[in-house]
């Protein structure tokens, strides 16, 4: 098994198609078919089931293609950098969670493509529980999440810690403007993700902590439909105010902070802790904390750095 074989697998499974697979690699079908045909006798079972529109993976073979994939990105990347003299080249992948996907994530592309032209950055974004699983599966180089738990294998390193706020539509709360302790608003209707994710675990451990039972329904997986069900005034949810600037701006939502005592989530940047980041990682990495700290600086991200 060597890299050109795991390149072929993952070209093959991208493509659907071993015929498609050999245009893109420029090279004839039937040497791609022999190359497969050796990678599975090498591991002794079928990697794709052959069906009459192309190929699918078989059990095993999402199997190797989950370990194959960060393993040539690695050696893509390394390739790409001894051949440009160390330049940051090749691909790096990024998670990131919606609500920071909105504030950092602009900021962070632009400024690392005007920087490092050679490198492909690719973005994936989602709820944290997925970030930390993509994470330890290797699918990604870099991971933002909220609230990573120490030990959990992966190198951690604090960005800011960001207060939530009460997000309700306008006119369903009279008191709109003022402060709302922590524990009457646990037990409004709240429109929140369900666990594992780090919003709601922040919220169920807060309701523990005071003794309360959150009143959450429905639980929804996606921002863009939780602030929209807020809209609507079917329940209000709990956001930090980046997530919700512009529709706050706009009027059609409101907001009011929490206290006694408030409530905040600690954003966090994330790496596999095994594995030796490549240079393009690394600018990466330095790119994220250089945003942050000019959001930060001028006031565009209401958070603050942690203590």
């Amino acid at each position: 098994m060597d890299i050109a074989a795991l390149r072929a697998l993952l070209t093959i499974a991208d493509c659907a198609s071993i015929s498609r697979a050999a245009e893109r690699l420029d090279t004839a079908q039937p040497a791609l078919s022999r190359q497969l045909k050796r990678l599975e006798d090498e591991v002794g079972t079928p990697l794709f089931a052959r069906h009459g529109r192309g190929v699918k993976p078989t059990a095993a073979g999402r199997a190797l293609i989950a370990r194959a994939e960060p393993l040539v990105r690695q050696f893509t990347s390394l390739e790409a950098e001894l051949k440009g003299n160390a330049t940051p080249a090749g691909e790096v992948v990024l998670g990131v969670p919606p609500t920071a996907a909105l504030v950092l994530l602009p900021e962070v592309v632009a400024d690392f493509a005007a920087r490092h032209p050679r490198v492909r950055l690719k973005v994936v974004e989602g709820f944290s529980g997925f970030v930390t699983e993509w994470l330890e599966a290797g699918r990604l180089d870099l991971g933002i999440l909220y609230h990573a738990a120490p030990g959990s294998g992966l190198h951690l390193e604090p960005l800011l810690d960001e207060p939530l706020v009460l997000v309700s539509a306008p006119g369903s709360d009279p008191q709109t403007g003022h402060p709302l302790p922590l524990a009457k608003a646990l037990t409004r209707r709240l429109i929140l993700p369900s666990p594992p994710h780090g919003l709601r675990v922040l919220v169920d451990q807060a309701a523990a902590r005071l003794g309360v039972r959150p009143w959450i329904d429905p639980e929804v997986e996606g921002l863009p439909a939780i602030k929209g069900l807020v809209a609507k005034g079917l329940g209000d949810t709990l956001l930090p105010a980046a997530a919700v600037a512009e529709e706050v701006a706009a009027g059609r939502l409101t907001t009011r902070h929490l206290e006694n005592p408030g409530l905040s989530r600690r954003l966090v940047l994330a790496r596999p802790a095994g594995r030796t980041p490549t240079t393009a990682t690394t600018r990466l990495a330095e790119t994220v904390h250089n945003q942050v700290h000019h959001l930060l600086a001028t006031g565009r991200w209401p958070a603050h750095r942690p203590t």
